[in-house]
This record gives structure tokens, sequence and C-alpha cells, in this order.
């Protein structure tokens, strides 16, 4: 893996920011009960899916290009007993996960069970917001797009 540039760290921790608010819009999802407005459940899920989505788009874009590495795979079972596959990335200071594909799993070492880390446990913080995080993470998308045109 190559090493991290100054601006692939402003990408990596954009990432890393992202999938933090798609995560904590996860708890708002569950708990919001409105039908309708700004905080309707069905926005709140389209902007979690938008932000997934720009979090799927950046790892495949980086990966192509050497900056991210597929460490493995992990098993997450979930309340109801279903299991899903999860690669494991790491991207300079951070660490993502994303839903297996079947042509993933001959090519990376399985890692073992998914295990959520304690609130208690350190973890890597950001003082960078979302807003700041979705910009950098566009310009890193039409800087792809003008590349490839």
């Amino acid at each position: 893996m190559r090493k991290v540039s100054s601006n692939n760290k402003d990408v990596s921790e954009a990432l890393f920011v992202i999938n933090k608010a798609a995560k904590r819009l996860s708890r708002v999802i569950h708990n919001n009960r409105e039908r309708e407005g700004k905080c309707s459940r069905n926005k709140l899920i389209d902007k979690q899916n938008a932000l997934y989505e720009m979090k799927e788009k950046i790892i495949h874009s980086n990966l192509e290009n050497g900056n991210i590495q597929g460490i493995g795979i992990h098993k997450r079972v979930e309340g109801n007993c279903k299991e899903n596959l999860l690669i494991f990335y790491r991207f300079g200071d951070y660490v993502f996960h994303l839903p297996a594909k079947q042509t993933d799993l001959s090519s990376l070492p399985f890692l073992g069970e998914y295990k959520k880390r304690s609130k208690l446990s350190s973890h890597t913080i950001s003082s960078m917001r979302v807003n700041k995080a979705k910009s950098i993470l566009n310009m890193q998308m039409e800087k792809e797009v003008d590349c490839n045109s």
C-alpha cells in the first residue's frame, strides 16, 4: 500500500466522519416516529443511504488507486441470527467495513467474527464537520470522473 498523502489523509478522515454520521442516523431512525417533514423516517433513511453510497464509491475508487488496503473478511451475526460477511479495509489511520461480494471471498483471509468495540475503548476522533467531509468526498469523486473522461 502506498504512503498516505496529505490529500489522502483528508479523504480518509472525511470518510470516517460520514461513516460515523451514517451510523448515528441509524439510532435516530430507530427512535423516530415522524411521518412527515424534514425529519421524517423516509428522509432520514434516504440521507443515510446517500452517505453509505458515498462511502462505498470512495472506498472502491481508492482501492483501485492502491490507496486503500483490503485486510480481510469479518463475519457479523445480527440479533435475528442473520449472518453477514464484511470486508475490513484500512485507509490511513482509519478502518472501515463494507458488505462482502461473492468475488471478494476467495481473495481475502477470514478474520473471524466481528466484535463491536466498546464505547470505552480508545477510538479515533475527528473535529471535521459532516458538511466539510461531504465536500471533500464530492471533490474526490469529481476528480475521479475528470480523470476517467
